[in-house]
C-alpha cells in the first residue's frame, strides 16, 4: 500500500489509525479489566470512548480546513476534555464503587447510563465528520 498523495486518502488514513488507536486501547482496557476483576473501568472505558470520539470529530471538522495549523491549540482542545472526563467522571466511579455508598438516581444515570449515550453520540459524529471532511476535501485536493 502506497503513501496517501491526496487529501482525501490521507484522511481516510487519519481516520482509520486512530480508529485502530481507539480499539486498541479498548483492548487493553477490557483485557486489564477481566484480569483484575475491576469492572467498573468498563464504564470508564465506554464514557473516555465516547469523549475521545466527540473531540476528535470536532478536531477533524477543523483538520480539512486548518490542515497543520495550531497543532499546540488542537492538543489543547483535545486534552483538557479528555482530563475533565477523567477527573469528574472516572474519579467519582471509583470512589463510589470502592466505598459501596447507596447512590441517587442521579449518580446512577450519570455513571452508569451517561457513557452509553456518549458513545452512541461520539459514533455518529465521528461517522458524520468522516463523510464531511471527505467532501470538504475534494474541493482542495493538494496537500
Amino acid at each position: 500500500m502506497a503513501l496517501p498523495v491526496n487529501k482525501k486518502d490521507f484522511i481516510k488514513t487519519d481516520y482509520m489509525f486512530h480508529l485502530m488507536m481507539t480499539l486498541l486501547s479498548i483492548v487493553v482496557i477490557f483485557t486489564y479489566s477481566l484480569a483484575n476483576g475491576e469492572f467498573y473501568n468498563l464504564f470508564g472505558m465506554i464514557m473516555i470512548t465516547g469523549v475521545n470520539l466527540l473531540i476528535t470529530s470536532f478536531y477533524y471538522t477543523t483538520f480539512v480546513r486548518d490542515w497543520f495549523k495550531n497543532v499546540n491549540w488542537k492538543v489543547v482542545i483535545y486534552l483538557v476534555p479528555m482530563g475533565f472526563t477523567f477527573m469528574f467522571y472516572f474519579m467519582p466511579l471509583m470512589n463510589l464503587v470502592n466505598t459501596g455508598i447507596e447512590i441517587n438516581a442521579f449518580w446512577h444515570f450519570t455513571l452508569y447510563t451517561m457513557p452509553h449515550i456518549i458513545l452512541g453520540l461520539g459514533i455518529l459524529a465521528y461517522v458524520i465528520t468522516y463523510f464531511t471532511t471527505q467532501k470538504q476535501s475534494v474541493k482542495n485536493d493538494l496537500i
